[in-house]
């Protein structure tokens, strides 16, 4: 199964912050192998029971799923993320703020990609305002 197109792109996923995401259902990870050099995602208790037993093991970084960042913008405390499909666009959004101070924000990103790339770019976005 193709499940890089179920989560967001390495680079983003390799921006997010140590610590957050840690029960991910994904991770992205490297092979033993160093013939192979590209990253690739497969389940976290996969890669975890391949790692238990190795001296220097591939970094793994965080994968998660659309659900699983909602979750985490909830989380930090802000309401109501939704997702979109828009103009031939995914758009992202939640509110910020008090009850007496509502602002909306939003991220869009092109229909070509998946909606977890907007998901991370909101997500990272919050975490740098809170």
């Amino acid at each position: 199964m193709n499940f890089e197109k179920q989560v967001p792109d390495f680079e983003l996923c390799k921006l997010l912050p140590p610590g957050c995401f840690e029960k991910s259902t994904f991770v992205w990870s490297f092979s033993c192998d160093k013939r192979l050099t590209e990253p690739f995602v497969d389940r976290r208790d996969d890669i975890e029971f391949c790692r238990k037993n190795m001296i220097n093991a591939p970094d793994v970084y965080p994968a998660p799923l659309l659900e699983e960042i909602l979750s985490a913008i909830a989380d930090l405390g802000f309401f109501c993320p939704t997702v979109f499909y828009h103009n031939r666009s995914w758009e992202i959004s939640c509110m910020t703020g008090s009850d007496d101070d509502m602002d909306a924000k939003y991220i869009y990103e092109s229909a070509a990609e998946h909606p977890t790339n907007a998901g991370i770019k909101l997500y990272l976005q919050l975490v740098k305002q809170k």
